[in-house]
């Protein structure tokens, strides 16, 4: 073929859309974004971060590690400038804060306790708050304590007001095996209803036998956009003697008059996945989308998994699907997981999730889907850092198509990865092709 019209044809198709280039195995680059922000710049912060979208608004919220355990805030209108609020909280350690909007204010959730480390056995018997501040205001209120446990809070607004969810138990002896509770609170109101239990630990037992128990962790809450159907999922755990199952559920329920009632919960992992845990939900005007972690267990054990997939689902749709592609790793170094952020917004859906697929050097990638999670596009680099590893990322999408995705910075010291600073970066989330310059020659 003449090289000037086989040239010609490539770059029509590509064009048209119909071939599109190979990206690198870890994901082609981010094309068009704007360049990371260090949001932080303290060289001090937790690996939990929280991540909201408002009225052209966007907020962070995240906790100090090392010598500020305290609450920050980030907010900025889309084309503005980062203001950064710092909330100090004494002699508490915070934990796992969670953002959402109420019209232009950002409202911060988040867990506090005495000096211990949340995930350990022994600190979880120690009691908890669960605290909330609206981010414009001065006065950080209570919600309910003593509270035991890995307690991690997600929080979802919508017209019917402000909607909460947490694991937790009221009794020490049992910190690890907490129930799921939820409360609300309307907007002409300062207070918080009383928490209840929405879901036990118990329920997704099958069967009791001597030696079984169940546990919850990381419930994750989302609002239909005619906001009387509430959508919840979370991780379940399920224990007989030394053997270990974990799950993803999903549980819908309608609002009413101040009321929820439930809907029987369902379980969406498959059952040949018996290490899917770290969900994330997402809800468009059509559909309901939920991404987590599928975990391998290599021969270092349950806390040293040598490779993972991220999965993704449809409620009500197809089985679910491996997004992630091939496997992606994660170095032996804790942190030894990766968790993903799923986010659906202005006709597309993207999921985050870290961990690097040739190489060692862990990476923030995202994948968007145009038409609901049906196909997806291909690999992309958010972080493309240089030398840390970026890790936990979140994401939202605006009715623009914009991707807001935040994520934290490790540094090694020694064997251990230490959280560094937490970095920011948005672009377009429809970004299927990547167009490779052409020299076009006569023969």
């Amino acid at each position: 073929m003449n090289k000037h019209v086989g040239g010609l044809l490539i770059a029509l198709l590509l064009a048209g859309g119909l071939i599109s280039m190979v990206l690198a195995a870890d994901g082609g680059p981010w094309a068009g974004a704007e360049p990371a922000v260090n949001i932080s710049k303290s060289q001090d912060v937790s690996e939990h971060s929280a991540l909201a979208l408002g009225d052209g608004r966007v907020a962070i919220a995240w906790s100090g590690k090392k010598t500020t355990q305290d609450i920050y805030l980030a907010e900025k209108e889309f084309d503005g400038e980062w203001n950064v609020q710092h909330w100090p909280q004494g002699e508490q350690v915070t934990w796992y804060p969670t953002v959402a909007y109420s019209g232009t204010e950002p409202i911060v959730a988040w867990v506090q306790g005495t000096t211990s480390v949340p995930g350990f056995v022994p600190a979880l018997n120690r009691p908890r708050a669960v605290m909330q501040r609206d981010g414009h205001g001065v006065q950080a209120q209570t919600i309910i304590t003593p509270m035991f446990g890995d307690i991690n809070p997600d929080l979802s607004i919508a017209s019917t007001g402000m909607h909460m969810v947490f694991v937790a138990t009221t009794i020490s002896e049992t910190a690890t095996q907490g129930d799921i509770y939820y409360t609300h609170r309307n907007f002409t109101q300062t207070e918080w209803s009383s928490p209840t239990i929405v879901m036990t630990r118990a329920q997704a037992i099958q069967s009791r036998v001597q030696w079984n128990s169940a546990h919850i962790w990381w419930p994750r809450l989302a609002i239909e956009e005619n906001e009387t159907r509430l959508h919840l999922t979370w991780e379940q755990e399920y224990r007989y003697g030394t053997s270990y199952t974990f799950t993803i559920w999903h549980m819908s329920g309608t609002w009413d008059a101040g009321t929820i009632t439930w809907d029987i919960p369902e379980q969406v992992s498959p059952p040949e996945q018996t290490r899917a845990v770290r969900p994330s939900i997402a809800i468009d005007e059509d559909n309901v989308h939920i991404s987590w972690s599928e975990l391998y267990i290599g021969t270092g054990g349950l806390l040293a998994p040598e490779a993972q997939h991220i999965n993704y689902v449809q409620i009500g749709a197809e089985p679910s699907i491996r997004i992630s592609g091939e496997a992606i790793r994660v170095n032996n170094r804790q942190p030894t997981w990766t968790t993903s952020s799923i986010a659906a917004g202005g006709g597309n859906v993207c999921a985050t999730w870290h961990g690097f697929y040739t190489g060692e050097k862990e990476e923030t990638i995202m994948r968007c889907s145009k038409d609901g999670g049906k196909t997806w596009d291909a690999l992309l680099n958010v972080s493309e850092s240089q030398n840390l590893l970026s890790l936990f990322p979140k994401v939202k999408v605006d009715a623009g198509d914009q991707a807001h995705v935040v994520w934290v910075e490790f540094s090694l010291v020694g064997n251990s990865l230490i959280p560094y600073d937490l970095y920011y970066r948005t672009g377009t989330s429809d970004v299927s092709r990547i167009f490779l310059p052409l020299i076009l020659r006569r023969k």
